[in-house]
């Protein structure tokens, strides 16, 4: 039997981020050994932002996109781990999230720790969608309690424009200026909530 293993290091490239990545590894390599002595993997260590190569986008040409999925498809298993203060919406989370979205939609295997547990939480509390965050706020106040944001700036209305709460992760859509509760991910009553 054959496997092949992809390991994705989120992790940052300073010391203590490589510390973390190789034990990260240490992790999956005995997780593997613990599947089958007999097995043999094929295991590729890559960081987020060479994603793009297993991602497939229909705006792409034809070629690359075959390889895309030739690549994603080939794929048995993956392992997800990244830096903890990692959110869903941050910029370098982009490639990561779609990787992980193409993983939901073609039910692949995906291990991972808590940043990929917390994007694919994203992943369906958004229904799959690319949200575009405008703005990252921080609602939180001096003493640890939070404040609702009541007015938005018409500038930022679109289908998937959102603001995001950076503490709590809740996601506000524009409209008519009011708060829309479609991406709200982490809201009074949702079980991520404390």
């Amino acid at each position: 039997m054959s496997l092949r293993v992809l390991v994705i290091d989120g992790y940052r490239s300073d010391y203590d981020g490589r510390r973390k990545a190789k034990s990260f590894m240490r992790v999956v390599l005995q997780a593997l050994r613990t599947v089958d002595t007999r097995a043999e993997f094929h295991l590729a260590m890559m960081g987020m932002e060479e994603l793009q190569q297993f991602i497939y986008d229909p705006n792409g040409n034809v070629h690359s996109q075959a390889q895309a999925l030739r690549n994603f498809s080939s794929t048995d298993v993956t392992f997800v781990g990244a830096e903890g203060s990692l959110s869903p919406w941050h910029p370098k989370a982009a490639l990561l999230l779609s990787y992980l979205n193409q993983c939901v939609i073609a039910r692949s295997n995906v291990f991972g720790d808590e940043v990929a547990m917390r994007m694919i939480w994203h992943l369906a509390c958004v229904c799959g969608r690319q949200l575009h965050v405008v703005e990252v706020l921080n609602l939180e106040k001096e003493d640890g309690s939070t404040s609702k944001a009541t007015t938005f700036p018409k500038a930022y209305s679109g289908s998937t424009s959102v603001m995001v709460d950076e503490t709590t992760g809740e996601a506000f859509q524009f409209g008519d200026g009011a708060q829309q509760d479609d991406y709200q991910m982490h809201g009074e009553n949702s079980p991520g909530r404390n």
